[in-house]
């Protein structure tokens, strides 16, 4: 009974809020600007990585069937 009070208070709190308006304070020219350049935060280059495709499957493959292991364990 106390939640239902309590998610009735606070619909009825949220539907008298007053939301401000955020489009009014955007002005003509920055909606009109081009999308800004993106740079690089630091010069790193991510590794490559050397596995195959085949390789990261058969890695999956063993985790997965390690885990229904463990939850064979679990529940017997």
């Amino acid at each position: 009974m106390r939640r239902l009070l309590l998610v009735l208070f606070t619909l009825a709190l949220a539907g008298c809020a007053d939301f401000p308006s955020l489009s009014d304070r955007v002005s003509e020219a920055s909606l009109n600007a081009e999308y800004p350049k993106l740079i690089a935060l630091s010069q790193e280059v991510p590794e490559e990585s050397t596995n195959t495709g085949a390789e990261v499957i058969e890695e999956l493959d063993s985790r997965t069937a390690g885990l229904w292991a463990r939850i064979g364990t679990l529940f017997n």
